[in-house]
Order: structure tokens, then sequence, then C-alpha cells
């Protein structure tokens, strides 16, 4: 699935018979024959090549592409060809539905954390129709890679520059294939996800309408690209004072709640998981920047988090029965009864 900009010329008797030039190719393509593939996978950024192919061959193997493109099988050919870029392209879930490109690197290191806020621009184009746009493409991609955007110069320069969209990837506003991106990307990155599967474009409640639903239907083609802005990377919760705790746990535990609420048990399950793992692991408890388990606010928060870890702890038992998971449920009736023996 892997794309290339080549140049390339097919002669037969000294008589070119085919020429395309900055053209985009990938291996399976069917713009190609199967010499010029051959040929192509043995190439590098830059290089020329020339081969040739005797008739004999054109006749046994090449017949129906040679009727196709007006390539006489009687006669030998000669091939140049020449690749000027490359675009790694990345088979997201291994079936084909989504693709995945980077078009430039960001920033090293500067991903978000699931509990940052991110600001990015993007574009969503359906079956080739733009739906959404407030990225200029021609602004933020690299002039040696546009050949690879395959949409039109006047689309790849809509935009609405003043537009910067504002999220907090853990309120799960965002769909989930978008949030998926944006965790992967650093600063300034910029990437394009190509996708038949429209369930993962729909965000997990009904209020949030980044993408709507009447733009899709089953078997729309879906071009989204992504050029991150800005992430935020707040500290880990064991560096957080108990006030902070106490908001980040208790946010993340309304966003269990509300998944559990519309049916999607597992990943409510996943958070309510989560939340416990901060009290199992130490991390609740932790005393940063001199802060005093005497002290009476401290000894309020922390009562209600003991609450709501007794909660999510439940909540997590439903979940896990539930979804049928029935040792999870003991290890959990087992750790609720471990940790209040009342």
């Amino acid at each position: 699935t892997d794309q290339v900009i080549i140049s390339w010329e097919g002669k037969q008797k000294g008589i070119v018979i085919l020429h395309k030039e900055n053209c985009l190719a990938s291996i399976d393509s069917d713009d190609l024959g199967l010499c010029a593939k051959k040929l192509l996978i043995t190439m590098k950024i830059h290089e020329k090549c020339t081969c040739y192919v005797k008739k004999e061959f054109l006749e046994k193997n090449e017949k129906e592409y040679c009727q196709k493109v007006g390539i006489d099988i009687n006669a030998d050919l000669e091939i140049y060809m020449e690749v000027h870029n490359f675009l790694r392209v990345q088979d997201y879930w291994h079936d084909d539905s989504t693709l995945k490109k980077r078009y430039c690197r960001g920033k090293k290191d500067t991903h978000p954390y699931m509990e940052s806020v991110v600001e990015f621009k993007t574009m969503v184009l359906v079956n080739g129709q733009m739906k959404l746009s407030n990225l200029s493409l021609k602004a933020v991609t690299p002039e040696k890679k546009r050949g690879f955007l395959a949409i039109s110069e006047e689309d790849s320069m809509k935009a609405d520059p003043s537009l910067v969209l504002k999220y907090k990837l853990d309120d799960y506003r965002l769909p989930p294939l978008i949030t998926k991106m944006l965790r992967e990307m650093d600063c300034e990155e910029l990437v394009e996800v190509a996708t038949t599967r429209i369930e993962k474009l729909a965000a997990y409640f009904e209020e949030e309408v980044l993408f709507k639903k009447e733009w899709f239907k089953l078997g729309d083609r879906v071009r989204v690209f992504l050029y991150l802005v800005h992430a935020d990377r707040p500290p880990a919760l064991a560096k957080l004072k108990m006030p902070e705790k106490h908001l980040r746990l208790t946010g993340l535990k309304n966003v269990a709640t509300k998944m559990y609420k519309i049916g999607k048990i597992k990943k409510a399950s996943k958070l309510y998981q989560k939340i416990a793992g901060y009290f199992n692991f130490g991390d609740v408890d932790t005393l940063f920047e001199g802060e005093s388990k005497e002290d009476m606010e401290y000894k309020k928060l922390r009562e209600e988090l003991q609450i709501l870890h007794k909660q999510c702890c439940t909540n997590s038992l439903v979940c896990k029965y539930k979804l049928k998971d029935y040792s999870s449920v003991i290890s959990w009736a087992d750790l609720l009864i471990e940790s209040d023996k009342n």
C-alpha cells in the first residue's frame, strides 16, 4: 500500500507509446504492469532505471494489461522509470479498511497524553466532497510531499485559519479513531487517515457533533487530515495535590458512568479499572509539595475519594459480570471484601 511519485515511459521500436510525469503509484495499483511493478520494488528515491522486456514475456504474462494501455505484445518493450518520492502507508487494522499516511514529522517527544488538552486543525472529505475544513493543507505540507495529497489545488487551500479545535482527550468527546490518531502524533505533525469504518468516526456521546451523522453512510470512503497544533502535558496523578487529584478522578469517573449508561460496557470497565489502579498502586496517597494528611481539607477530599474508589470497584465488578468475565468478577469481589470487612 506504500505510495511513490514516479515518472516513467514505455518505448517500442524506438517510439514512445506511454509517458507519465510525476504520477502517483503503488505496487497494488492497476496503473502499472507486472514488469513496471517488479522494477519499482527494486528502486530507491531519486533512482533512475531502464529495463528491457522481451515480447515473449509480454504475451505470456502481460497480455491483458498490454491490451488495456495499447502496448503491442509482438514487439519488445523498453521501460524507463524515475522515483521522485516515497510515502509510507500504514494499514492500521490490517484489513485494508483504514490507511494512515504521515506527510511530515512533528517535534520529537511532544505527543499528547490521554489527560492532555489538544489543539488541532482538520479537513474531512467524504467520497471526495469536503465536509469540514479549518486546515490549509498547502500551508503545512512540505512541497516535495504535496503530490501525495490527491486533492484539488483549490481544496488544499480551503480553510478558516482563525478556527482551532480544542478538546480534552479523556473527556472522550472526539470519535475514537480521531483520538487514536492524535495520541500517536507529535506537535506540528500532519497525517491523513482514509477509512470505510464509519462507526469509528461516530462520537461516543450524542451531544458531540464534530462529525455529523448525516455526512456518512455505509460504504463511504472518508479521508480525514489532522494537524496537531499544540498539546499540553499534564503531570502524572501522583504529582498532583489532593484537590487536583480529586478533580481528575471525579471527572474520569463521570465519563465512565456516561459510557456505562449508553451501553459502552467494555469502555466503562476499562475506565473504572484505570481509576482503581491509581488507588491500588498508591498514586492517590502520595504527598506533594508540603501537603499534610492532618489537613482538614485533605482528609475531607481523601474520604470522598475512598467512597469513589469503592464505587468504581463495584461498578467494575458489574461491568465484568455483564461482559461474562466471571473470573474477574470474583477478583473484584475479593478486592472489595478485603478493603471493607463490613
